[in-house]
């Protein structure tokens, strides 16, 4: 398995750690550094323990996510396939029936980040309409598209009205609300939807 070369931080953990000086915010720094190359918790006070708690939780689900995208193209690798996200790897899946909405959720995952690598090229482009229960969600006709075409748009769907409803309580504010909704909210919904067995699952 390749190494993993970096981990994200967020800009709402801005919000968290406002208050720590910045020799504090260097010593929390180094603490998450050492947590993500060696695992290692490091001794911190209260104070910082309890924001570290929050983030920690943040960089462990990444780490899952990041160990089943990397093992399913290593799969791919060993059959001799076209990697995942390939055209040629694309064309050889079989294409589902109107009916048919059963879903690789593993998949799924891997789906997330060919979105967020094409972010950049046209799925970002044009004007943003207002989406979800809430009306807080703001996506280009690129950016939607791409979420209802994860597993027909049963979990695209979901994860965008999960979403709406956790910006809306928790009152968080993010740059690109597409980025946010692949990293973490389609991971919720997958995983709640693995753990009710409410899709079956292809290997």
């Amino acid at each position: 398995m390749s190494k993993k070369s970096g981990f994200i931080l967020f800009h709402e953990y801005d919000e968290l750690l406002k208050d720590f000086s910045d020799e504090q915010l260097g010593i929390f720094m180094r603490a998450i550094f050492m947590y993500e190359k060696s695992g290692i918790v490091s001794e911190l006070p209260p104070l910082m323990k309890m924001a570290f708690g929050f983030i920690k939780k943040d960089l462990d689900n990444n780490r899952e996510k990041w160990k089943k995208i990397t093992e399913k193209r290593s799969e791919a690798g060993k059959k001799g396939g076209a990697p995942i996200g390939n055209k040629n790897a694309q064309a050889k899946q079989p294409k589902q029936t109107d009916n048919d909405h059963s879903c690789d959720l593993d998949q799924s995952l891997v789906t997330q980040e060919v979105c967020v690598d094409k972010y950049t090229h046209d799925i970002g482009k044009g004007k943003k309409k207002t989406y979800g229960q809430y009306k807080n969600v703001h996506l280009t006709d690129g950016e939607h598209k791409h979420l209802m075409e994860i597993c027909d748009g049963t979990i695209g769907s979901e994860a965008l009205e999960h979403f709406s409803k956790r910006k809306a309580i928790m009152g968080y504010d993010y740059e690109r609300d597409f980025l946010a909704i692949m990293d973490w909210a389609i991971g919720d919904i997958i995983d709640n939807r693995k753990k009710s067995n409410e899709l079956s699952i292809h290997t």
